[in-house]
């Protein structure tokens, strides 16, 4: 949870500089599960310039640095990850 508020400072921060307006991501959580290039995957990780690390459950890179722009959030991550 801590981790969420940081990005989200650190975007506002960038926007406020820039005059930008200020958009909130749809795509915030870690291990949401996302479409990605076709493919669904979760969000593995997250990077300081906010672009996505997209990843399927057995590891599998989709794509390792994906705008949240080109994303598309299918479900929200709930407490466990389970593979069918």
């Amino acid at each position: 949870m801590r981790y969420d508020k940081e990005i989200k400072k650190l975007f506002y921060d960038i926007a406020e500089e820039k005059d930008l307006n200020i958009i909130e991501m749809e795509v915030d959580k870690l291990f949401d599960k996302v479409l990605c290039l076709g493919q669904e995957g979760f969000i593995f990780g997250r990077r300081s310039s906010g672009y996505f690390d997209i990843r399927k459950l057995n590891g599998e890179k989709i794509h390792a640095g994906m705008s949240y722009k080109k994303i598309k959030l299918l479900e929200h991550s709930n407490s466990m990850l389970i593979a069918y």
